[in-house]
């Protein structure tokens, strides 16, 4: 899976496990990939599709730890909603009284993060960048009650197994280099800034981040 240099046009026709999307417009950017909002041309459902940018070995070996979790391609719903971060963001600068949230309404979010996080470690992986940015709110409900919202945990390029040895002071390195270009700062748990030799990596890593969203 090789996509270099490729650029967003509009009303691009990309097939997709044997679905024919077409391109509406670009959602967000980064170093290793697009997200773009595209329309079923069967159905006119919306869709985000994430299109990857390899442009290096590195990148590729990380592409095929997302493909594991994905179990299938980069096509995924489309929240309109956007994400936990972009909530907290709008109803900051409106000086919405939906902010701060009530106690009521950080735990119904924080439980289905939980439940989220919980099903990742069920299926043998760590995700490892979890904070507000990466989780998407589903919700049925044309209203700004948070209670109807679902929050679903996304990106999953950080992932890595459940568990990791750490058996060498190289591999130490390693593993400190990988997460300091996939995990943020502030949500990274203590021991991915300079894991241990001899002491193995967890889904523990992930609780920690769990406890900076709250």
């Amino acid at each position: 899976m090789r996509f270099v240099g490729l650029c967003c046009q509009q009303s691009e026709v990309i097939q997709v496990g044997g679905v024919s999307v077409q391109v509406v417009r670009l959602l967000a950017e980064g170093a290793c990939a697009q997200v773009l909002l595209v329309r079923s041309s069967a159905t006119s459902e919306t869709f985000a599709l994430k299109r990857i940018l390899c442009q290096s070995q590195e990148v590729e070996s990380d592409v095929q730890m997302e493909l594991q979790v994905f179990r299938f391609y980069f096509l995924v719903p489309y929240f309109e909603r956007g994400s936990l971060w972009d909530a907290i963001d709008a109803a900051c600068q409106s000086s919405s009284p939906l902010w701060p949230f009530t106690q009521r309404t950080a735990l119904h979010l924080f439980h289905g993060i939980c439940s989220g996080v919980l099903a990742l470690h069920r299926a043998g992986f760590c995700h490892r960048d979890i904070k507000p940015h990466n989780i998407l709110l589903s919700s049925s409900s044309s209203g700004e009650d948070f209670l109807a919202y679902i929050p679903v945990v996304t990106d999953f390029g950080s992932c890595a197994p459940i568990r990791v040895e750490v058996r060498s002071r190289r591999n130490s390195l390693d593993l400190q280099d990988e997460a300091n270009r996939k995990s943020s700062a502030p949500y990274r748990a203590p021991e991915l800034f300079e894991p241990t030799v001899d002491v193995a990596l967890d889904g523990q890593s992930d609780v920690w981040s769990l406890g900076c969203v709250l």
